[in-house]
């Protein structure tokens, strides 16, 4: 489990002995390193751009950097007077220990770098094509001269727990944090969402026919939207080893390593029906699972379906054929709580293991399952 400094704030104040206090008193930390190890980063507000005389593609620009202008030759195709961007200053220290210098570029001096993601180390793929062909520029004004870590959600530490099977409690934020506020008396934020749904009764019926789901919970939302996720979520799901792939899937994963709660979003109109049914495996049954692989169920297994067909294996992974996509404009969540012995078999049996069984394997907490469905 990684814990996300800026993601901890959220629940505790974070004391400035956390590596000692967990290691000590919680659980032995594997790592304990910097979210990013770029040194020295400022936002600048690029104020002006025009062509380097002595170059057909550099150009030459003035950066406000709070203190200060500075002239910054920039080879980036994107970049334009009046954006706000990252600027490694001069002694500035990037990801492959990578030095800034004074310099001069084709007659020109250039004292400091305006950077792209990919120079800071932050994977952008999921960003607009103009952000991950050039510099990165925010969509909204920033502070000049603040902290470029801070603006880009990249200061702070992470911290890799070295869990043990009978600590699944501290697979989220939350649970580490109650952990914190135990050994240092500090108070832990809670939080209650609270949320208006629409006067338009939920289409979806529930019905559960096995002893292998103790709860299930099924929220219905329309005039869905898919887009890339907030910079903000992209960052604490890297720093925690999940791939980011869009701002519903994001957010499912995203309380995962908050609440410890499992989601999965389903596209309502894939599933080609309002009816869940949670039920045991059909012997030999077939399902197209995520990671494009057919999978053979047995009895012992937990399937949710649409009153027919498999659309999930419960609390391991959800089916190909009901995934979010780009065309996607109407969501099923699922909330739910799956019996750890019988994910565990599941697991076991297939080589399968998500996120989501990481956690259910453990048992989670049932209180903090509609806890995560109203977050």
């Amino acid at each position: 489990m990684k814990i996300i400094e800026q993601v901890l704030r959220n629940f505790i104040d974070v004391p400035q002995n956390i590596l000692e206090v967990t290691n000590h008193h919680i659980i032995e930390v594997d790592a304990f390193e910097p979210l990013n190890t770029s040194t020295n980063l400022v936002v600048g507000h690029v104020l002006t751009c025009v062509d380097h005389p002595n170059s057909d593609h550099l150009h030459l620009t003035t950066v406000d950097l709070g203190d200060r202008v500075e002239q910054i030759v920039c080879g980036a195709p994107n970049v334009a007077a009046g954006q706000y961007v990252v600027v490694a200053q001069v002694g500035s220290v990037l990801p492959g220990d990578f030095k800034i210098k004074a310099t001069k570029v084709r007659g020109e001096s250039s004292n400091g770098m305006i950077c792209s993601l990919k120079e800071l180390g932050i994977d952008d793929k999921h960003l607009p094509e103009d952000i991950r062909s050039g510099i990165f520029h925010f969509s909204s004004p920033k502070p000049v001269g603040s902290s470029g870590l801070e603006a880009l959600y990249q200061d702070g530490f992470v911290m890799t727990l070295g869990l043990t099977p009978n600590r699944g409690d501290l697979l989220s934020h939350l649970g580490f944090a109650l952990d914190v506020s135990a050994m240092t008396g500090l108070s832990v934020k809670e939080k209650i969402f609270k949320h208006q749904p629409s006067k338009l009764a939920n289409p979806m019926e529930v019905s559960i026919e096995t002893g292998g789901c103790g709860l299930y919970h099924a929220a219905y939302f329309s005039n869905i939207e898919i887009k890339p996720s907030p910079l903000w979520m992209q960052s604490a799901l890297l720093a925690s080893d999940i791939k980011p792939i869009n701002n519903v899937v994001d957010i499912s994963n995203y309380v995962l390593i908050e609440y410890g709660t499992p989601l999965h979003m389903f596209d309502a109109k894939k599933i080609a029906s309002t009816k869940i049914l949670v039920r045991d495996a059909k012997p030999n049954e077939i399902v197209k699972t995520l990671d494009e692989i057919d999978r053979t169920l047995e009895k012992d297994d937990v399937v949710i379906t649409n009153g027919k067909q498999v659309i999930a294996i419960g609390g391991v992974m959800g089916s190909y054929d009901s995934m979010i996509d780009e065309s996607t404009t109407e969501v099923v969540l699922e909330a739910a709580y799956f019996d750890p012995k019988r994910i565990q078999k599941t697991v076991k049996r297939l080589n399968l293991r998500s996120d989501s069984s990481l956690r259910f394997e453990r048992g989670i907490d049932p209180k903090r399952v509609e806890l995560g469905l109203n977050r």
